[in-house]
């Protein structure tokens, strides 16, 4: 899905494609046990799905949605893997304020895991009043505040931190566990899971109904996890409060039900494409 949104900055492609694998298998379990595979909800039909794409097309002039997709697919990405398997110069495109030294400056640090006492002098320049660091975005900021944070560490805890970047982020360890209880449940080996418990699984281990985070002493494996969700949380309440200032009140409670039913329907097209590959898994198995 994060991958869709940062290449199409639309959700159309990837409902399109949960759609036409759930039917590819829903075919195959028919033709192999003689019964259909049931795992899509009802309503979610073909029909449904080009009805919330064509409400999604019309919102998105209103609310400047490809743009918000694209970086909060991106956002999506750093927040699962970590930010630390983006290239300096993927950090620095994000960054528009920034003149073309400074993006090249900016560049030169996040290229390096740490700061060391060397790069203090650059560091200086970077953080000085005015200078490029008060043009970042609190993500990037993040990004050298965290290298600096490394650079007080011993060996050992650097190390450590530095091992922890190979496994994703906290989120990873949240759909791991999601998945196992969907297996659990097709298996019927436990209560069956959807799409309100992958959602409040990630509300709690991000805390996303907590107006602020502390992410200072956060380790990496977390501190991402945070600062890329609570982001794109932050960047859709500004976009919705700044459409409050010229939108009448049920103009506005439009827009607020038709993004939440979005949100709602993305999560169950996620919750689908779980369940898809792992009926898709007993079938080949």
């Amino acid at each position: 899905m994060a991958g869709s949104f940062e290449h199409y900055g639309t959700p159309a492609n990837y409902l399109r494609h949960v759609a036409k694998e759930t039917k590819r298998v829903e075919a195959a379990w028919l033709k192999a046990k003689g019964k259909p595979a049931t795992f899509r909800p009802a309503y979610f039909t073909n029909e449904y799905i080009e009805k919330l794409i064509t409400g999604w097309d019309h919102m998105a002039p209103v609310l400047a949605l490809e743009s918000f997709s694209r970086n909060s697919g991106r956002h999506v990405r750093f927040a699962m893997l970590g930010s630390w398997n983006a290239t300096p110069a993927e950090l620095a495109a994000l960054e528009t304020k920034l003149t073309a030294e400074e993006s090249a400056e900016y560049r030169r640090l996040v290229a390096k895991p740490f700061f060391a006492k060397v790069d203090f002098p650059a560091l200086d320049r970077f953080f000085a009043d005015g200078s490029g660091f008060d043009k970042l975005s609190e993500p990037a900021k993040e990004e050298l505040r965290k290298r600096v944070w490394r650079g007080t560490m011993d060996q050992k805890e650097l190390d450590a931190d530095l091992k922890s970047w190979e496994g994703g982020t906290i989120i990873l360890a949240v759909l791991r566990e999601h998945q196992e209880n969907s297996l659990a449940g097709i298996e019927g080996e436990a209560k069956p899971v959807n799409a309100d418990d992958l959602r409040d699984g990630l509300i709690r281990a991000l805390k996303l109904r907590e107006g602020k985070v502390d992410t200072e002493k956060m380790p990496s494996v977390q501190r991402d996890a945070f600062v890329y969700s609570h982001t794109i949380k932050a960047n859709l309440n500004r976009r919705l409060t700044e459409i409050s200032k010229q939108a009448s009140p049920q103009q506005m409670k439009d827009i607020n039900v038709a993004t939440n039913l979005m949100l709602e329907n993305l999560l169950v097209a996620a919750q689908l494409e779980y369940e898809t590959g792992l009926w898709d898994h007993f079938l080949n198995r």
